[in-house]
């Protein structure tokens, strides 16, 4: 059984990396027990650091690896298949001599069903993303607080007088006691 060591968590994340081998083949090649992978990936930080790092690798490579399948799909693609064939030597028969080497080249058209696919899914992402963008919308009217103007009923025209010269931004013309009478104004509509 293998000890807990850097180089072993190195090579034990190398093949996770790599994504060709299950964590029982990953086990069985560095001699330790599966049971005790999942016992150092529970009890220690930086083997479960390591290995989280490893998966998100092997991920990110394995969707480059889809996305250029796809895109290969959808473009379609020529593919060279070289055949050859071998002749007894007249001289030697026990040796083999080339007789013809025979290359041929294959169209593969686009491939449909993977264009669908691929439309389908970003016409699925734009819905998603508009769908979600109304909610937002719908969100922030909800939120919005509209302020309905102020509308105070006047009875002297001094005081009218006074708050049209306050609207204005006329202040250092108001008397206190203008002031005054427009605040008790507000006070008195504020109850209201």
């Amino acid at each position: 059984m293998a000890k807990y060591s850097k180089q072993l968590v190195e090579a034990i994340c190398e093949l996770i990396a790599d994504g060709e081998s299950t964590i029982n083949e990953i086990c069985g090649f560095m001699k330790i027990n599966r049971k005790t992978f999942y016992e150092w990936k529970n009890e220690k930080e930086d083997f479960r650091e390591a290995i989280q790092l490893a998966q998100s690798q092997r991920n990110e490579r394995l969707v480059t690896l889809a996305r250029q399948a796809a895109r290969r799909k959808m473009n379609g693609y020529k593919t060279v298949e070289t055949k050859y064939v071998y002749v007894p030597d007249k001289h030697y028969p026990d040796r083999l001599v080339l007789k013809e080497k025979i290359v041929k080249e294959k169209d593969h058209a686009p491939d449909t069903a993977t264009i669908n696919a691929v439309l389908k899914r970003e016409d699925e992402r734009l819905r998603h993303e508009e769908a979600q963008q109304r909610e937002r919308e719908k969100e922030e009217k909800r939120h919005h607080i509209t302020r309905q103007p102020l509308i105070i009923e006047v009875i002297n025209e001094e005081t009218k007088r006074e708050l049209e010269k306050l609207d204005r931004g006329e202040r250092d013309e108001l008397t206190p006691e203008a002031i005054a009478k427009s605040r008790k104004i507000i006070e008195e509509y504020n109850k209201l």
